[in-house]
């Protein structure tokens, strides 16, 4: 049932226009780490995503549940200090115009078995007026800051497989696919791609592309995740996502109809 309730979520298109420059008073990423401001992130991140149905009993309820959830993270972990460096870290960040909370992002900071650092970034959202004012990429950008201060190896998100300028900004800001996962193989189908980006061990600690050098390169139509998922499971990852037919995908837009994902290839190469 969460799938079909998705489905036809990200099957409406948006049709808000951007706020003129004017009007707004746009504010840096704010680390955020009191109750009031954690609610006030999982607020908007509930409005955002405009399926009253996900964030049962209420959306007031569970903003405020999962506010105290992440500030009791927090405190325990501000508490352990350097005692219990296995602690998943949770850091939250929002854009503000003014006083109203117009973008969400997290960075969940975590440990594969081998003890590898990553951060897995996530509830990024942000409101329509303000998706051509670049506030996906000041959090973006946050995030990625603080994962590698937090000295993270490699970043890793989820993205909706329909979510087209979502992963065109992904892939052409040194992100690649990894993995496709499918949660509902019948319609109305439901998949993600699972993105990576490397962070440089450098001074400056910036992000870098990851398997840039390739021996073949081949292309997979993006309707086809099957397909897709199997190309991944031989050692491809996909790195650009290629226009084969005249395509209006704009990022200040949410496009996700499948009109729309037949006009694109993904393009695959080896993973060095």
């Amino acid at each position: 049932m969460k799938s079909e309730r998705y489905a036809y979520m990200v099957h409406t298109p948006d049709k808000s226009e951007p706020k003129p420059e004017s009007e707004t008073n746009l504010s840096e990423p704010v680390n955020l780490n009191t109750k009031e401001q954690l609610i006030d992130f999982f607020s908007t991140y509930a409005r955002l995503q405009k399926d009253p149905i996900k964030f049962l009993p209420d959306v007031e309820t569970w903003a405020n549940e999962k506010a105290v959830e992440a500030l009791t993270e927090i405190q325990t972990r501000a508490e352990a200090g350097e005692k219990n460096k296995h602690y998943p870290q949770r850091h939250f960040f929002g854009v503000y115009d003014g006083e109203k909370m117009v973008g969400t992002g997290e960075v969940h900071i975590l440990r594969q078995k081998n003890k590898t650092k990553y951060a897995y970034l996530g509830h990024l959202v942000v409101d329509t007026d303000y998706r051509t004012k670049h506030v996906s990429v000041q959090l973006g950008n946050a995030q990625a800051e603080l994962a590698a201060q937090e000295g993270c190896e490699f970043l890793t998100a989820l993205i909706n497989t329909r979510n087209l300028p979502i992963i065109k900004q992904a892939l052409n800001n040194g992100f690649y696919i990894g993995e496709a996962i499918t949660y509902r193989k019948k319609e109305p189908s439901w998949s993600e791609f699972k993105i990576f980006k490397k962070i440089a061990k450098s001074s400056q600690s910036e992000p870098v592309a990851v398997g840039s050098e390739s021996t073949q390169k081949l292309r997979v139509p993006l309707y086809d995740i099957e397909e897709i998922k199997n190309k991944l499971s031989q050692g491809y990852i996909g790195t650009s996502l290629v226009e084969v037919e005249p395509a209006n995908v704009d990022i200040g837009k949410t496009v996700y109809e499948y009109g729309d994902v037949r006009k694109f290839v993904l393009e695959l190469e080896i993973a060095k």
